[in-house]
């Protein structure tokens, strides 16, 4: 049986692949003894995945930039086959999220200058961290690996960023001005689910990494 190559720069990669492993997968019961199956996986990963790993590696980058969750869930699973093979991915999502991070903050750094309102910059930080979270849940599956480097990169941008450029503190005090305020509000407005459901993600998701690292 022979095993054809399905990569080509600029082809869906991930799509093609799962569809040549579904083929070998099928072939087996219709062709071969079922003891064949593992082995012929085996090869058929190492042919399919392994041998490409320096394209699926660049391909990665491209999903992340454009948002392509349900491609970056494929090469996922595709990946998970693989020794050591999701490893690199990690840690370039890691750096992806990062660079994000700090380019949301200088958006609204920019925009209010010194007067900075508290709320902006939360908001800043939490919407990378929620859109990030999000595609980790989803394309991810939630590994635990990645929930890792998630964490790892909102403490580098939560503490490292344009606004702490001046201040170490900086950070750590707009966070506690605005669940302050929050909480004042929330005193008044006890009902109110939205304002309880934004504290929890203030402290869950940030207050944690508002430490210096």
């Amino acid at each position: 049986m022979v095993i054809t190559c399905c990569f080509r720069r600029g082809s869906t990669n991930e799509t093609q692949a799962e569809a040549r492993l579904e083929e070998e997968r099928e072939h087996v019961p219709l062709y071969l003894l079922g003891e064949i199956m593992h082995p012929l996986m085996k090869t058929c990963n190492t042919a399919l995945i392994a041998d490409h790993m320096k394209i699926l590696r660049e391909e990665f980058q491209v999903l992340l930039e454009n948002d392509r969750i349900e491609d970056l869930g494929r090469m996922y699973k595709l990946l998970l086959r693989v020794p050591e093979g999701l490893d690199p991915l990690r840690s370039r999502f890691e750096k992806h999220v990062v660079a994000a991070g700090k380019a949301g903050v200088a958006k609204v750094a920019n925009d209010g200058g010194e007067n900075l309102e508290p709320k902006a910059y939360v908001d800043a930080l939490l919407a990378v961290h929620t859109q990030y979270s999000d595609l980790v849940n989803k394309a991810f599956d939630g590994e635990s690996e990645f929930v890792r480097s998630l964490d790892s990169a909102c403490r580098e941008f939560v503490n490292h960023n344009q606004v702490c450029e001046k201040a170490t503190n900086r950070s750590p005090e707009l966070l506690a001005k605005y669940t302050d305020t929050l909480l004042k509000r929330t005193a008044k407005t006890a009902e109110d689910d939205d304002l309880e459901t934004l504290l929890t993600q203030i402290v869950s998701r940030l207050s944690s990494c508002a430490r210096h690292v």
